[in-house]
């Protein structure tokens, strides 16, 4: 049986075409849209990124005192300084000066030195060009250039194997700070691309194709961050519990280049981990794919278990018990009960971060976005535990560990500000779960909810409304600050290239196309149907 989406009478059905290229043009222009729109160096962190990314390509040492190295860079790489205004929500873009700036090399600093060099050599390409002023912008694009890659892939898949449901909510895991983080100098936005391209290649029909896109996902989830293993772990392992699979079944379903390719790729963040100097923890989480093996051993003792809900809240409390150890062995000054309460005091703005707080963490979403969301996420849980309550029960569980592991990292340094752990770190893995509840898993195959897909239009409508409210916050941010006018035509203060009323028309029209998509995509003929309407299995089948 060949999808009625996929051919027409062996020729290509020319609307799957259409929707290829309408994603495709509208993912290029909301990556290219923020990448024009953030005034430069307003990511976080954007300044030793660059710095750190500049140095690399001229072969300076990849490792520093504690993150901290100063070295030869162009005089326009970091440059302006956004201290003016940075962090300083009700202050506009504008007080930054560009000042000197040229090709020429002179001392930088940056405390991104001792993040691993990967994700870090295409932005740091851009420091050879001749022009300071395009500097900045090619820098974003090149960075860019991965995400866009790893996002059109996997909403193509999804295009052809998924119904409108499953691809709109996966549209509504792809937040504004997924988007931002994607069009800035940042690891984070590397890894973001990758968790939404790896849910992607496990939840679809396993073929050439899929094997291709897990294996860069994999790469690029693990390759960029420290904490990418523990990411990559648990997206397998939420693919797992929601489909009743064991690892080694996912594992059976690649071939066998996808297999090395796997297996050696595991294994470079703990070398290089050791290689950069990190500390114990940081080599912790280096080895999370590890934990994978222990899985098969579990699911025996919990099917072998007379009380399935005591062993589950026995491995629960043996989770959080050994975490705990792992703080008070590693954490400088031991685990306080004030510093506990502080942490767990931001839980609420970590949340909120996974939807989106831009620029250097001072333009939140607005609120109603930020509801509009969670409400959204709610209701596929919802539609979940009527359907299948195995995935419900995967959703709440991700979240409550999102949570829960925030604590743990924020606790595992030395910090006692609260302010280490931002919400866009857990995006890799975050951006994945809309999706996964949106899919329902049966016997030899992965399936579009049916419910799901009559609620796609307003899921596809919640995606455009939280994706242009968090841009046109953003952009009021940066041109006038928070308490500033509301007329787009006011907030070309700081010398954006395009002006931000155009690029907010832009933006909308760019993420309306993108939407459409979802809209246009065909319901599944069956439930139990996989994802692309042929008898093929998803990988672990």
């Amino acid at each position: 049986m060949v999808s009625d989406d996929r051919a027409l009478g062996g020729r290509t059905d020319p609307r799957l075409v259409a929707d290829l290229i309408r994603l495709t043009v509208a993912v290029g222009i909301i990556l290219c849209c923020f990448v024009v729109a953030t005034p430069r160096n307003g990511g976080p962190d954007e300044t030793s990124h660059t710095v750190y990314s500049a140095a690399l390509v001229r072969g300076d040492a990849l490792r520093a005192s504690n993150g901290f190295g100063v070295f030869l860079v162009p005089e326009m790489v970091g440059r302006p300084s956004t201290e003016c205004w940075a962090l300083q929500s009700f202050v506009p873009a504008d007080c930054a000066s560009l000042g000197s700036s040229s090709t020429d090399l002179a001392p930088a600093s940056t405390l991104a030195a001792d993040y691993a060099p990967y994700a870090y050599l295409l932005p740091g390409l851009a420091s050879f060009v001749p022009s300071p002023a395009a500097y900045m912008y090619l820098a974003r694009l090149l960075m860019a250039s991965i995400p866009f890659l790893l996002v059109v892939s996997g909403l193509a898949r999804l295009r052809r194997h998924a119904g409108p449901g499953a691809f709109a909510a996966a549209l509504l895991g792809l937040t504004p700070i997924a988007w931002f983080s994607m069009s800035i100098v940042n690891p984070s936005a590397v890894a973001i691309a990758g968790g939404f391209a790896l849910w992607v290649a496990l939840l679809t029909p396993a073929d050439r194709r899929a094997d291709m896109l897990l294996v860069a996902a994999w790469a690029c989830v693990l390759l960029p961050r420290r904490d990418g293993p523990l990411w990559a772990t648990l997206i397998v392992l939420a693919v797992c519990m929601a489909g009743r699979r064991r690892p080694r079944e996912i594992w059976d379903g690649l071939r066998h280049w996808a297999r090395w390719a796997v297996g050696i790729l595991a294994a470079v963040p703990v070398v290089t981990t050791v290689a950069m100097g990190a500390d114990e923890l940081e080599v912790v989480l280096a080895l999370a794919p590890l934990s994978l093996l222990a899985v098969p051993a579990l699911v025996t003792a919990y099917e072998r278990s007379t009380s399935r809900g005591l062993f589950v809240g026995s491995l629960i409390a043996a989770g959080i018990a050994v975490s705990t150890l792992v703080i008070a062995v590693f954490r400088p000054d031991g685990i306080e009960a004030w510093v506990v309460r502080l942490v767990v005091s931001k839980t609420g703005e970590h949340l909120r971060q996974l939807v989106g707080v831009l620029s250097s963490l001072d333009a939140p979403v607005p609120t109603s976005a930020v509801v509009l969301f969670w409400v959204a996420v709610g209701g596929l849980v919802a539609v979940a535990r009527l359907e299948s309550p195995r995935v419900a029960l995967t959703g709440v569980v991700s979240i409550a560990a999102t949570i829960y592991l925030a604590w743990v990292l924020e606790l595992g340094q030395g910090s006692d500000t609260g302010s280490y752990w931002q919400g866009r770190y857990s995006v890799p893995f975050t951006v994945g779960l809309p999706l996964l509840l949106a899919v329902r898993f049966r016997h030899d195959a992965v399936g579009s909810s049916r419910a799901v897909d009559t609620f796609a239009r307003p899921l596809a409508v919640a995606a455009w409304f939280i994706w242009n409210a968090g841009f046109l916050a953003a952009l009021q941010r940066w041109g006038v600050g928070l308490a500033g006018s509301w007329w787009p035509w006011e907030w070309d203060t700081w010398g954006a290239p395009v002006p931000p009323w155009l690029l907010a028309l832009v933006h909308a029209a760019a993420t309306a196309l993108l939407a459409g998509v979802a809209l246009r995509s065909r319901s599944s003929d069956s439930p139990a149907r996989s994802l692309d309407g042929e008898p093929a299995a998803p990988h672990g089948q």
